[in-house]
Parts: structure tokens; C-alpha cells; sequence
């Protein structure tokens, strides 16, 4: 994809792990009156806050802000490598393809005390 464009979600760490820059819609497309309906409440999470706060991808707030990241994003446009460097090293740790054996090792080593205290 040349552009990813979402509301405050994970594929925003998808995206920048692909180097495909990300645009996340913090506005609702229409008046809401209850913030239960708003976009703006999937910004509250630590997380995403934390995601965002990254500087790795473009945050934008009415419409004219997306227009201008777009365009920005289709005229070369890039956020700072050393941004997305360190979301990809805070959020997903490594791009090795090894996430699945890191994660079946730590379940084995956690189960390995109970395991033996059982015998």
C-alpha cells in the first residue's frame, strides 16, 4: 500500500514495520454528539497514546489535516526514520520473523517450575 490510513489501531504498527506511511484520523467525519460514538475515544488508551505520541506517523485532526498529510505523504514526504525506528523497537521489538519462537519459549519457560513441582 502506498499510504495506510486508520483510526487509532494496531495496523498503524503493521504499516510502519512495512515502512508504508501511516495517517491516523483523530476527527469524526460528521457531528457526534455522544463521545461514546466519537473517534476521539479510541485516542484515551495509554497505548495508543503512547503510539501515537511517536512522532512516526501523522496525527491529524479535520479534514484539511488529512488532505495536507496525504499529500504531503504522495509528494515523497516521510516522518523521521529515527521516529519509526523507535516505535518499531518499543511496540514490536524485533523484525526478524522470530516472534512466534520468542513467544512459545517464554510460555515453555514459565510452565517449566510448575511443571517440575508436580512430579
Amino acid at each position: 500500500a502506498e499510504t495506510c490510513v486508520t483510526v487509532a489501531s494496531t495496523l498503524t504498527l503493521d504499516a510502519t514495520a512495512c515502512d508504508t506511511p501511516v495517517i491516523n484520523i483523530r476527527f469524526d467525519a460528521s457531528k457526534i454528539g455522544d463521545f461514546a460514538y466519537s473517534v476521539e475515544r479510541f485516542y484515551l488508551p495509554d497505548f495508543v497514546r503512547a503510539l501515537t505520541e511517536t512522532g512516526a506517523t501523522w496525527v491529524v485532526l479535520d479534514k484539511e489535516e488529512y488532505l495536507g498529510a496525504l499529500q504531503r505523504i504522495m509528494s515523497g514526504e516521510r516522518k523521521s526514520a529515527a521516529a519509526r525506528d523507535f516505535m518499531v523497537k518499543q511496540f514490536i521489538h524485533a523484525l526478524d520473523g522470530q516472534s512466534a519462537k520468542r513467544i512459545a519459549d517464554t510460555l515453555i519457560e514459565s510452565i517449566q517450575p510448575c511443571a517440575r513441582s508436580s512430579i
